[in-house]
């Protein structure tokens, strides 16, 4: 027994549990939406590097203890920089601490002055037993959140919506058709359009017309801020305003939400196989694409990270000043990478006889980077890379280059179905990124087109919004009685 104290009080355990406790945290946190092989392979990674940084500074302590308390302090900076940045925002919200340039030499100052204070120490056994055990000790924790969680049933379908008075039943009796939901991301509706455009969207509508759609005229989003504005749509419901008043807190309860949706859950429970072409987790299904906009899989836990942070507040805009082009060209082409692979899985889905089925795509079009002209055209990379989220002509351009994108993935579906399906065409929120004030009504201007099987879209009115657009769906086509909210708008300030 003593012998095994000794262990713990002389041999630097932490220095692998750190990078476990770290990952373990962040998969317990977002489980479900970080697959567990990435996870392991995330804290393999991490112990690595912790066993590199060791290796460096035993060339200069000659003992291990004291390498691995260094080295506990460099990862803990890393780990732990959105933590810090966020706390010294909280005080300070602006001004030179908050800066990269103070905050980085302030932690090699740290850093050389705990070098020598733990060089000049006969030993450090006392802190590496206290860091062993306080390792263990979150583990533990941790592992029985996990556990939790893993023995946590899916909510499933919520037959009985307390919160609305939702009251959803089976309809075995209803014909099944393949539901296509096509979220475009940034999508301005017809009024945006045309007051501060100066463009008629008309032609597209039409177009839509001619293919059995109705277009709502008047519709509009309910938040300006994605995950919020598509949560709310695939559940039907507003979101808990305590829990969104501050969009970095409410963002995990929002991907909770679109998670685990009505929409998507009462297909499922009517037999219905379902297919997630998004940038989120959906119904306990990965993303398929890499997520540029959107963290996916390990990112949800890297991305608090000094390197993740590093990379998006400073890296960037030193790699555009050195030209570094290799890595700009690899940042810049990833949405498109991730649009192409999901515009193709949602073509390819659609020749594929499942039996009933519900594909929820969600593509970053026309939302920036604006890749394409209208003719088609990719655009170079040395105009995208001068083109900002404020280029309202190229977003326009892009716009129309999304419509016809567009009429050509609905006659693929269209001509591949085996029984007229529906296809819901909606966007989360209208174009934001204005130069000059604009009046915030114009950020929910959206696009909300459907096409029913029927052809019938009484109940489908000129204002309808997203928060009612499956509710309506749902009790026009499923036979459901499910009551209409009132129409609101959040500004969420993001």
């Amino acid at each position: 027994m003593s012998s095994i104290f000794n262990r713990i009080r002389q041999w630097p355990y932490y220095i692998f549990l750190f990078s476990v406790f770290f990952v373990l945290h962040g998969f317990a946190k977002y489980f479900r939406f970080v697959s567990a092989t990435s996870a392991l392979l995330l804290s393999l990674f991490y112990i690595a590097v912790s066993l590199v940084i060791a290796a460096f500074f035993y060339l200069f302590y000659k003992k291990f203890s004291k390498a691995a308390l260094i080295t506990f302090f460099i990862m803990a900076f890393h780990f732990f920089f959105g933590n810090i940045l966020d706390l010294l925002t909280g005080i300070f919200k602006q001004g030179f601490v908050l800066r990269y340039s103070f905050i980085v030499p302030a932690f090699l100052v740290a850093a050389t002055i705990l070098f020598f204070i733990i060089k000049k120490r006969s030993t450090v056994f006392t802190i590496t037993y206290y860091l062993n055990i306080l390792m263990v000790i979150l583990i533990i924790i941790d592992t029985g959140t996990l556990l939790f969680r893993v023995s946590s049933k899916k909510k499933g379908l919520a037959l009985q919506g307390t919160d609305t008075g939702d009251v959803f039943s089976l309809c075995d009796t209803c014909p099944k058709p393949d539901v296509y939901i096509i979220l475009l991301d940034e999508y301005a509706g017809a009024r945006e359009l045309k007051d501060i455009f100066h463009y008629d969207n008309q032609p597209f509508y039409d177009s839509l017309g001619l293919r059995g759609f109705k277009t709502i005229a008047n519709s509009h989003s309910n938040y300006n801020y994605t995950p919020y504005s598509t949560a709310t749509t695939l559940n039907m419901k507003y979101l808990d305003p305590q829990k969104t008043s501050d969009a970095k807190k409410g963002y995990k309860y929002a991907i909770d939400d679109i998670n685990d949706n009505r929409t998507v859950n009462f297909f499922l429970a009517n037999g219905y196989r379902f297919f997630n072409y998004s940038p989120f987790t959906v119904a306990y299904q990965s993303a398929p694409a890499e997520g540029s906009f959107v963290p996916v899989n390990t990112k949800l836990i890297t991305a608090g990270t000094f390197s993740t942070r590093f990379e998006k507040d400073v890296w960037l805009s030193v790699a555009d000043k050195m030209n570094i082009t290799w890595y700009l060209k690899k940042s810049m082409y990833v949405t498109l990478k991730d649009n192409d692979l999901i515009y193709n899985l949602t073509k390819n889905i659609a020749e594929t006889k499942t039996g009933p089925k519900v594909i929820y795509t969600h593509l970053l079009m026309p939302h920036y980077p604006y890749y394409y002209n209208e003719a088609g055209e990719l655009r170079s990379f040395d105009t995208l890379r001068k083109s900002l989220f404020e280029n309202t002509e190229h977003y326009l351009s892009y716009l129309k280059y999304t419509n016809k994108q567009m009429t050509v993935l609905i006659d693929h579906i269209l001509s591949h179905s085996s029984m007229p399906p529906v296809i819901a065409l909606i966007s989360d929120h209208g174009y934001r990124h204005y130069k000059n004030n604009r009046d915030p009504k114009y950020y929910y201007s959206n696009l909300l087109s459907i096409h029913l099987p029927g052809g019938n879209y009484s109940l489908y009115s000129d204002s309808t919004s997203n928060i009612n657009f499956f509710r309506i769906l749902l009790n026009s086509e499923f036979n459901q009685k499910l009551p209409l909210l009132e129409d609101k708008t959040f500004l969420i300030d993001f």
